[in-house]
């Protein structure tokens, strides 16, 4: 569902389920062997199953950072978790970061230096009552709404910071424009905040 890379080049990407078992995982891809293995699976990595909505996705954003931590966002359990990558991957080891309903459909994050969090909510333009944007502080643990109006989005899904000289503090943001619940005005685009 969502990709990212390491600073050796593997590639670390989300399974947000499998099949009816609605199992969530993490993959990677190691540059020198060339081939997808599973990382990780794990309880908090699994996706759900809503009457009303059908399958909710499981794990879903995805960011590294440095030196060896993956943080992962799961949109049907409204949390983020942390994967401690270990030595040549392996015994990767899972924890919850944060659950919180300010998490509710979180779906692409991206992490800052300072290891804070930032997410989109796709939810924001459904109906959830929302932020579209919200930063989580890894180290006291409070989520933070950053972006409160959510007339610039239409379903936001992506994240990631602007690079090159005065840009890094710039959080470019993809609208889905998913097919359900968006004004008929609504479609894809990029928003800057």
């Amino acid at each position: 569902n969502s990709l990212t890379f390491d600073w050796k080049g593997n590639l670390y990407a989300t399974d947000s389920y499998k099949g009816l078992e609605l199992e969530g995982a993490v993959w990677c891809y190691n540059a020198r062997d060339r081939k997808f293995n599973i990382l990780i699976k794990d309880k908090l990595l699994n996706g759900a199953l809503d009457p009303a909505f059908g399958k909710i996705p499981g794990a879903n954003g995805i960011a590294f950072y440095p030196p060896n931590k993956l943080y992962i966002a799961n949109t049907s359990q409204g949390l983020i978790c942390q994967v401690t990558i270990g030595k040549n991957r392996n015994h990767p080891i899972i924890e919850l970061v944060k659950q919180d309903p300010l998490l509710t459909t979180i779906d692409g994050i991206a992490v800052d230096i300072y290891e804070n969090i930032y997410a989109v909510l796709p939810g924001c333009t459904l109906g959830f009552g929302l932020p579209p944007v919200v930063k989580l502080d890894t180290r006291s643990g409070i989520v933070t709404p950053i972006v409160l109006e959510n007339s610039l989005f239409d379903t936001p899904t992506s994240l990631a910071f602007g690079r090159g000289w005065g840009n890094w503090t710039s959080i470019y943001i993809a609208n889905a424009n998913l097919p359900y619940g968006q004004p008929p005005q609504a479609g894809p685009g990029v928003v800057k905040v």
